[in-house]
């Protein structure tokens, strides 16, 4: 809230004073949920997220049936985060009827204009109490791997069930209701923007050549059929600027951008912007317009080899780097 960029992974949080230029020295951030085992941050479930208002949180995540989820506010812009808040959740059977364990949140929380906080999951689907096995030809593939979204309304009080993000309406029978034919093909990490209350999301492939995308007009409470992108994509993050540019930054090839200028409709072609072997990444708008783009480096060694980052403007043209 005071403009401080801040940066976690795992107990470490590090602080930049003047928009991602130079950093502090790593500070710790330890709140745990209480009776688990969880501490800090990372890419497959805790994560922290400033509101448009102003809260700044860690959304906190244990893998229970059903998960346990708090949230560890901060009123002092990070410096000190207290104990979490439990929020509540639905029981079982909801949460055994949807998604099996292990189910990992991906990427950040996204707030929709009226407010709602959308969590996206990734999970499989084989245990549907109805539905043993997904023997579609057409959502087998959710068997092992499928994408959800869970929905706050009240701040991350409370959460609900997981919602399916694909609701595609099979060919026959043809009075079929959208979303009659449960799971997917090749879902894997769902990452999403916000366009006041409609939701666009990009979902990792396992087969597909290129990425899935899949569209919500209620804030994510019902979603459309998945369509595929335009381009292929891997371990991506997503982030919508303060002009509506809608940027994907993603593995694959090498570590490459596409802008979408059309709130998602068409994407431009892709910029590569380096080249590391590994590379999931995240975004942050720092001002307005300049994002701040973070990804691994090319060995997993994170003490040897530290985090990466540039800034990068966002303009009508395209983008382009931010020189140091």
């Amino acid at each position: 809230p005071n403009g401080d960029v801040l940066l976690g992974s795992g107990e470490s949080l590090i602080r930049s004073r003047d928009k991602g230029r130079t950093w502090d020295e790593p500070e710790k951030i330890i709140v745990e949920i209480p009776g688990t085992t969880v501490t800090g941050v990372s890419d497959y479930g805790s994560t922290m997220f400033c509101t448009a208002e102003g809260r700044l949180f860690v959304m906190f995540w244990c893998d229970d049936t059903p998960p346990k989820i708090g949230i560890s506010e901060s009123t002092d812009d990070g410096y000190t985060w207290p104990e979490p808040v439990p929020s509540q959740v639905p029981t079982e059977p909801e949460w055994a009827e949807i998604a099996k364990p292990p189910r990992g949140p991906y990427g950040p929380l996204v707030e929709t204009e009226d407010g709602t906080l959308l969590r996206f999951l990734l999970s499989g689907g084989g245990v549907k109490v109805d539905n043993p096995v997904f023997d579609s030809i057409h959502s087998w593939g959710a068997t092992h791997c499928q994408g959800f979204a869970i929905r706050s309304t009240d701040g991350g009080e409370s959460w609900s069930a997981p919602i399916e993000l694909d609701w595609p309406m099979p060919g026959y029978p043809f009075t079929a209701e959208r979303g009659d034919l449960p799971g997917s093909l090749d879902f894997t990490e769902p990452t999403g923007v916000a366009i006041g209350n409609t939701v666009t999301v990009l979902i990792r492939p396992i087969y597909s050549p290129m990425m899935w995308q899949c569209w919500s007009y209620d804030g994510g409470v019902t979603w459309d059929a998945a369509v595929r992108a335009t381009f292929p994509g891997y371990a991506q993050s997503m982030i919508r600027t303060s002009s509506g540019a809608i940027l994907c930054a993603h593995r694959f090839p090498h570590y490459s951008i596409n802008v979408s200028y059309d709130d998602g409709v068409n994407w431009d072609a892709g910029t590569v912007i380096d080249y590391p072997s590994w590379g999931m990444g995240a975004m942050v708008e720092v001002e307005p317009d300049v994002v701040l783009v973070t990804y691994m480096n090319w060995h997993y060694d994170r003490k040897a080899y530290p985090l990466l980052g540039q800034l990068i403007r966002v303009t009508p043209d395209g983008i382009y780097p931010i020189p140091r």
